[in-house]
């Protein structure tokens, strides 16, 4: 079966996401752009566990904390392709050092950029194809590896896509931008 045009998988950055609260995807786009707010520093820390393939929870050596990857949306656990997403995500991740750069999101999680040994993180993980690049947060930063991901039938890509919701139109089935072809699967 075809896959569907990548234009109707992306949503454009000025959609509403998170429920609808647009002004969270506008705040998170702005720093995706600058890289986070001036002054926030880079920190070391250990990942100790994934919840998902874009939550996961870190010790700083003073601090344990959760925190969701910035520019990126992975399936739920209870979604096709959750599980392998967590999988994939703690398996690159869990017990690695990592460099983080957070602010606080939407109700107060912590939204972090990753690295790892000089690599982003959230490139890794879309380019395998176990997430959807979020552009409300990115600008589109991951939406290539996507396209990869898509092309080579890699990860949530290998199915037949027209079956794959994203995660937000899993979380949130009766917005009307799911309904909507254009915004996303």
């Amino acid at each position: 079966m075809p896959k569907p045009a990548l234009k109707t998988l992306l949503p454009s950055c000025g959609q509403k996401s998170w429920g609808g609260h647009m002004w969270v995807g506008v705040a998170l786009s702005l720093l995706a752009v600058t890289g986070l707010p001036t002054g926030v520093a880079w920190s070391l820390a250990t990942v100790q566990d994934c919840f998902t393939g874009d939550t996961c929870k870190v010790n700083d050596n003073t601090v344990f904390y959760t925190f969701k990857i910035l520019g990126i949306d992975a399936p739920e656990l209870d979604q096709p392709y959750g599980k392998e997403a967590r999988r994939y995500t703690r398996n690159l991740l869990k017990s690695h050092r990592i460099q983080l750069k957070c602010t606080t999101g939407f109700l107060k999680t912590k939204v972090c950029k990753i690295d790892m040994d000089g690599q982003d993180v959230a490139s890794l993980i879309v380019q395998e194809g176990f997430a959807w690049d979020k552009p409300e947060e990115s600008f589109g930063k991951y939406r290539r590896y996507q396209h990869e991901a898509m092309e080579a039938n890699r990860g949530l890509w290998s199915d037949d896509t027209k079956a794959i919701l994203s995660p937000f139109c899993w979380r949130e089935p009766s917005s009307e931008q799911c309904n909507d072809p254009q915004f996303m699967p």
